[in-house]
């Protein structure tokens, strides 16, 4: 990975699709992890039905976070989600009412985009866990993918219902 520089620093390079516009009608695949992994958000454990996550409190309120980000957000309808003991998956939609000429991204404030409301959403679990009391940390960034079609739209949608179950066989598997 070659560093640039911005104003005499290094800088990490953006992982976004470069000149693609990100507020953009389109599903995209988001994963977000706490810093270094640390398991924050519960434990994956075996049920009745299919293996879940037993929350902790910081796992509830990424869920209930997550949930109401179509409330502060009208543009976005919400896919399939888990919350894992490290990390969130989740498949967001932008879908908006009436038409907007496409733009290319711009280095500035964003807004009405995907990075805005991942940005809101993470600030919002990070403000509850600090007024409560709460030791908690997000990764820096975030990992997205541009879902292109029904097919791939289908198999992340399954990828997130069997996190859970993966996230087992992996763990009971020593690896």
């Amino acid at each position: 990975m070659v560093m640039e520089k911005y104003q005499n620093k290094y800088r990490i390079p953006s992982n976004r699709r470069h000149g693609f516009d990100y507020g953009s009608d389109g599903f995209y695949f988001v994963t977000i992890c706490t810093q270094n992994r640390v398991p924050y958000f519960g434990t994956v454990v075996e049920t009745d039905q299919d293996p879940s996550l037993i929350h902790t409190a910081v796992g509830r309120m990424a869920v209930e976070c997550w949930n109401e980000i179509p409330q502060h957000n009208a543009y976005i309808i919400l896919g399939p989600f888990v919350v894992m003991p490290d990390h969130v998956h989740g498949i967001l939609r932008i879908q908006r009412n009436k038409h907007r000429e496409w733009k290319p991204n711009t280095f500035g404030p964003q807004s009405d985009n995907l990075g805005h409301v991942i940005r809101s959403f993470k600030g919002a679990v990070k403000r509850w866990a600090n007024k409560n009391g709460v030791p908690f940390e997000w990764q820096a960034r975030y990992h997205d993918r541009i879902i292109y079609d029904v097919d791939q739209l289908i198999a992340v949608g399954e990828y997130i219902r069997l996190n859970p179950a993966k996230w087992l066989e992996k763990n009971r598997d020593g690896l």
